[in-house]
């Protein structure tokens, strides 16, 4: 896995390209991936706590009806949300804690807007090619300050049993070089993921 971010100035000029390695899958992953394996077809199977990015337990896997269900986005978990959004797709935020087994959300998430410490998110969008699969967004900064960003992540929206869309984050990284963002700033932050077949 890894991150790589363009950063451009005002103007819309590439000034620094960062790369460096993504190492952490979560535990709202694994459980995320378990709770397709053990739901049969047509049946919700076993269910199970997975913590949504509240910090509130959520029933899984949550198809209603795994043979019926399937065919939803929400249901496998989309990343695709709209500009403005950044409850789920990339996520950014100022916090360095490190992950745990229980980390469930980015330890300080900056908020969309144009304020002090806010940044104004573009859409967060999904693309695949042989072997890999990227998740990508465009944060800009119109806040009127400088703004550090020390860790990111991508958070899934999944619809949990008998409920409604709820966020679960899958990836976090801390990040090991900083991207700093001056006013007028914007960086096309991305995080890729391969598979190796053979």
């Amino acid at each position: 896995m890894r991150w790589d971010a363009i950063v451009r100035d005002d103007s819309n000029r590439i000034i620094r390209r960062i790369s460096q390695p993504g190492h952490s899958f979560l535990t709202q992953f694994y459980l995320y991936e378990v709770g397709f394996a053990l739901s049969p077809y047509g049946s919700e199977g076993t269910t199970y706590a997975i913590t949504d990015t509240s910090n509130t337990a959520r029933t899984m896997p949550g198809t209603g009806n795994a043979g019926s269900g399937l065919g939803h986005a929400g249901y496998f978990g989309s990343t695709a949300a709209g500009a403005g959004t950044n409850t789920y797709g990339i996520q950014v935020g100022t916090g360095s804690t490190a992950n745990s087994s229980a980390t469930y959300a980015l330890a300080s998430l900056i908020a969309n807007g144009s304020g002090a410490g806010q940044l104004n998110y573009g859409a967060s969008a999904a693309s695949a090619a042989t072997s890999t699969l990227v998740y990508s967004r465009t944060v800009t900064n119109n806040s009127g300050g400088s703004i550090t960003i020390n860790e990111a992540g991508v958070t899934i929206l999944y619809f949990c049993y008998g409920d409604t869309g709820r966020s679960f984050l899958i990836i976090r990284d801390v990040l090991g070089t900083p991207i700093v963002l001056g006013n007028g700033n914007n960086t096309t932050l991305s995080c890729t993921r391969s598979f190796t077949f053979s």
